[in-house]
């Protein structure tokens, strides 16, 4: 049985976070923590947060990379980034046929998981943002105390 290196692995991990970073910065979004990317706004923050689907703990089984992609909105009442927005897994997105998986090692369909990784984003993640965004309570800002907290878990510096 051959030995599957996680040195291979990481560097298409690696790879993966540094171009999905350049390809949403114009969106507004940037990479703030190794799986999370941020836009700030005024009273709120939108963020997308990409983990790996289905891995297991310890050494890789195969060079296969499976991606998760999720979007939200900052909710400061909890202090945490809950995951209230789409989801790359949610029955209603099987239909648009998201490809999110790559080989890390021969690099095969990388391109087509990194186009589809942004495409997510772009036509399901942003109408959601636009739509929160409209729900939201314009007289509601980040309450001055609660501030700090708030850049600590979007990973932003203060």
């Amino acid at each position: 049985m051959r030995e599957i290196s996680k040195s291979v692995v990481k560097a298409g991990l690696d790879k993966t976070t540094r171009e999905f970073t350049q390809r949403i910065e114009k969106y507004g979004f940037s990479r703030t923590k190794r799986w999370l990317w941020v836009r700030a706004k005024s009273k709120s923050a939108d963020f997308v947060h990409i983990h790996l689907n289905g891995i297991s703990y310890g050494r890789p089984i195969n060079y296969s990379i499976v991606l998760r992609v999720h979007c939200g909105t900052y909710n400061e009442s909890s202090n945490s980034l809950a995951l209230n927005g789409p989801s790359s897994d949610d029955s209603e997105f099987m239909n648009k046929r998201y490809h999110l998986r790559f080989n890390a090692e021969t690099g095969s369909t990388y391109e087509r998981c990194m186009d589809d990784l942004v495409r997510f984003v772009v036509e399901d993640g942003e109408p959601w943002f636009a739509e929160a965004e409209a729900a939201n309570d314009p007289g509601k800002d980040i309450k001055l105390e609660n501030e700090n907290l708030s850049r600590k878990a979007l990973g932003l510096k203060s």
